[in-house]
């Protein structure tokens, strides 16, 4: 949480504090000339605070270590990362040439995620995908902010004190909070690698038993992990959805050949809510 204060004024972080105070927060929004948006658990509190450019300057001049490159290269990826994990969304006017992406300039609007971590929430689903002591390939579903996240992380860990190699990809640090949150003693982490690196090389070279990557999107993405499950690894992985029929009916589709258990999140009453869990095979 200090790490996170440094993010801002101190007037400003008196009043999130103040309007944040009753819950543990997982996302605060700054947009230029509206007020601060704080959120936790599916419910948000407007902070009396009106957010300027000052402020917005603020965030990313502590998060990037008042680098103007750091920044301008976070601008074009949309995000940075800092501390504990938390992730840096950003917008603004965007420049362009030749319909590439060049410059963002005079940000307007910035989306702090803040990772939390649930101890136990997988263990009432472990006989579902830990069937007879043996690791299943699974996918979580859930719409943005159901807790996929940290329904993985739970799995890892679980899946690390049974004894197995884990290998985890965590692509934008949020996952093991870039060490914030324990992932077990059999759990090796590879940051800030992209997908292909990490399916290509990483996995090869280290011999896990499970590897578990966060949010897949891609077709390419889902045939590397088919080669992999088909392999003898299995795999944990987390797609963005309201059903588990996402399963069979998306880019992600070939997948679902290979998918041995599904599980289902909502964000109806809270984020991390199981609403379904499928065997496949």
């Amino acid at each position: 949480m200090d790490e996170l204060r440094k993010l801002f004024f101190d007037d400003v972080w008196e009043e999130i504090s103040k309007s944040a105070k009753s819950f543990p927060l997982s996302e605060i929004r700054i947009r230029v000339g509206k007020p601060i948006r704080c959120a936790a658990n599916g419910k948000f509190v407007y902070v009396s605070k009106i957010a300027s450019e000052k402020d917005v300057s603020r965030v990313l001049d502590v998060a990037t270590g008042y680098s103007a490159y750091s920044a301008s290269d976070a601008a074009l990826k949309g995000y940075l990362h800092y501390y504990g994990g938390v992730r840096i969304g950003i917008t603004g006017e965007g420049v362009t040439d030749g319909g590439k992406l060049m410059n963002v300039k005079s940000v307007s609007s910035l989306c702090i995620r803040i990772p939390t971590d649930a101890a136990g929430v997988f263990e009432k689903l472990a006989d579902s995908v830990f069937s007879g002591g043996a690791v299943k390939n699974t996918a979580i579903v859930s719409p943005p902010f159901g807790g996929k996240t940290t329904m993985l992380r739970s799995m890892v860990r679980f899946a690390s004190k049974t004894g197995a190699n884990v290998l985890v990809l965590d692509e934008r640090y949020e996952l093991s909070g870039s060490g914030a949150f324990d992932l077990g003693e059999n759990t090796d982490v590879m940051l800030g690698a992209s997908k292909s690196v990490f399916f290509e090389n990483v996995v090869r070279s280290m011999n896990p038993d499970v590897i578990a990557v966060d949010e897949i999107y891609a077709e390419r993405e889902a045939e590397e992990l088919v080669k992999i499950a088909n392999s003898g690894i299995k795999i944990f992985y987390t797609v963005h959805g309201d059903s588990l029929k996402r399963l069979e009916f998306s880019d992600t589709k070939k997948l679902f050949d290979v998918t041995e258990v599904g599980i289902l999140l909502t964000k109806i009453p809270s984020p991390g809510t199981v609403k379904e869990v499928k065997r496949f095979a």
